[in-house]
């Protein structure tokens, strides 16, 4: 017996995935540190989550009009969050183009830094022990941001891609 009236929770976002070989390191750390994160996402830095604004249509609207230049992203060192359960990658530049990017879309406050997540809170556990770990790893300073996805995930799901958008 299937019950129809169950509601689909579908989640949408605009992100910044990284470039395969920009995110080889960091996809390596989060295979092997959270591996339910990465089959569910690849390495990727969220510009617009859609509880987060007022009109997620109207951003995705804009997002398909603007016209797009690749940048570069500056990082700093890992960091845990959330009581220590997770670890990101943060954005350094406090003035950037993600800042800028979410100001051509009208969208002010999305709670987050901008950052690459590394392990997430919901599905792993960044102990002590893996922190040194990881803090022994390599991680670009600094990657090329080469376009914008329309994402959405179906019932914790694994994310799509929508609608990609290649910048020149």
């Amino acid at each position: 017996y299937e019950d129809d009236s169950a509601e689909m929770e579908v989640r949408k976002q605009i992100t910044l995935f990284l470039d395969h070989e920009e995110a080889c390191a960091i996809e390596k750390a989060r295979q092997f540190w959270n591996p339910d994160q990465y089959a569910l996402i690849k390495a990727h830095i969220t510009l617009v989550r859609d509880d987060r604004v007022d009109n997620f249509a109207e951003v995705t609207r804009k997002v398909k009009q603007l016209k797009y230049a690749r940048f570069q992203v500056n990082f700093g060192a890992i960091e845990r969050f959330c009581e220590g359960k997770g670890a990101f990658i943060p954005v350094t530049d406090r003035l950037n183009h993600l800042v800028l990017l979410r100001e051509k879309l009208s969208v002010k406050d999305q709670k987050y830094d901008p950052h690459i997540t590394i392990m997430h809170p919901r599905n792993s556990m960044c102990t002590d022990e893996i922190f040194n770990a990881l803090l022994q790893e390599t991680f670009p300073s600094q990657i090329t941001i080469s376009s914008i996805s329309l994402i959405e995930q179906i019932n914790g799901g694994k994310w799509r891609t929508t609608d990609h958008i290649r910048f020149k």
